[in-house]
């Protein structure tokens, strides 16, 4: 699981990386010499904040470009359509419900 800082260390982590002309080595020992009661980001994180704000203007990591995460969410979601789908049809076949759904019968049938 990735570390996760404040909004306020994520904005001085952008502001010394630019303080630095974009050094992220220089930037790390800089953060060090400027806060020293904080753990202090290796280079890599200076660099992801910095293009992380500058691409999506947000601090924060999406989830939802983990694909990984979206399949999760997805299959998620067609368990929960198959199951109200069985719900509301209990006399149904597993063929039958997985073409009313959209949904293969290996799915359905899980």
């Amino acid at each position: 699981m990735p570390r996760t800082y404040s909004n306020s260390e994520y904005a001085d982590m952008v502001f010394v990386y630019g303080f630095c002309n974009g050094n992220a080595l220089k930037a790390v020992r800089e953060y060090a010499r400027r806060f020293p009661n904080r753990r202090v980001p290796n280079r890599r994180v200076f660099m992801l904040t910095f293009n992380r704000l500058r691409e999506t203007g947000s601090f924060s990591i999406r989830q939802e470009n983990n694909r990984f995460q979206a399949a999760l969410r997805r299959d998620l979601q067609a368990g929960n359509r198959i199951l109200q789908h069985f719900d509301n049809h209990p006399e149904t076949s597993v063929r039958n419900a997985s073409a009313v759904l959209g949904v293969s019968p290996q799915k359905t049938h899980k």
